[in-house]
């Protein structure tokens, strides 16, 4: 939802006020929805965390392909290997771990 449309919404509900127990209501309902803005943002956070390496390397192979199929044999080869894959996956953690970080400071 754009700023705007929240803004525009918040305003909807707030002319509706007129005594403490609307009032009540209306935070209560505003509560629930950070609540669920922020397991949606946990979650988005959470897949990228997990698809990010794959998405960093589909990225790098799409390109090499495009350039050298030479390149492109060696990439599959170092992407075959099982030790080089949990080492992709270790730092890619690490690269989500501070890219969610950053936005949640």
């Amino acid at each position: 939802m754009s700023n705007s449309n929240f803004k525009e919404e918040l305003n909807q509900h707030a002319k509706g006020i007129i005594n403490i127990n609307q009032l009540e209501k209306e935070i209560w309902r505003l509560k629930l929805r950070i609540k669920t803005l922020k397991s949606n943002w946990e979650n988005n956070n959470d897949t990228l965390k997990e698809n990010l390496g794959d998405i960093f390397l589909h990225s790098i192979f799409k390109k090499l392909k495009q350039s050298n199929q030479v390149w492109v044999n060696v990439v599959q080869m170092v992407m075959q290997n099982p030790s080089f894959q949990i080492y992709f996956r270790t730092i890619s953690n690490l690269i989500a771990e501070k890219w969610k970080s950053f936005f949640t400071k």
